[in-house]
């Protein structure tokens, strides 16, 4: 079932967030996978490498520097640009419709613009959580 949730951005501003029909999940993660796979694939790796022993303390950390770096490198503004907007187009901020471009720019102008990153974690764990978690899980245990 397609579902609705909201989260308060801040005092003044709501998402509502309706979940992606399964055909265009399915694109949308595609695409993600496409842009992250390989950082993953590099966080796994790195994850392995660990000692055994040193893996299973808790503050041990995954180095993950190279991965973000390789992430970085490969990002391209206009498809990463899209894909945000792709992201957000079943969202509203509170009765602003972002499907369309236009009220994406007006949403997400000047201060607001650091809204955008809790915007789209809410967009992924709404429409992808349980495959997040699995992803993250499998990465976890190397």
């Amino acid at each position: 079932m397609i579902e609705t949730k909201e989260k308060q951005l801040n005092d003044e501003l709501t998402l509502k967030v309706t979940q992606f029909s399964a055909r265009k999940a399915l694109k949308l993660a595609t695409r993600i996978s496409k842009l992250i796979g390989p950082s993953i694939a590099a966080i796994a790796e790195k994850a392995k490498d660990i000692n055994k022993a040193e893996a299973k303390e808790k503050e041990k950390a995954i180095p993950i520097g190279e991965a973000v770096t390789s992430l970085v490198d490969k990002l391209d503004d206009e498809a990463t640009t899209k894909l945000v907007v792709d992201l957000l187009s079943s969202s509203h901020l509170n009765d602003l419709s972002l499907e369309k471009e236009a009220n994406f720019d007006k949403a997400f102008s000047g201060n607001n613009l650091a809204l955008l990153p809790e915007a789209i974690t809410f967009v992924l764990e709404t429409n992808f959580g349980s495959f997040l978690e699995k992803l993250m899980a499998t990465v976890n245990t190397g």
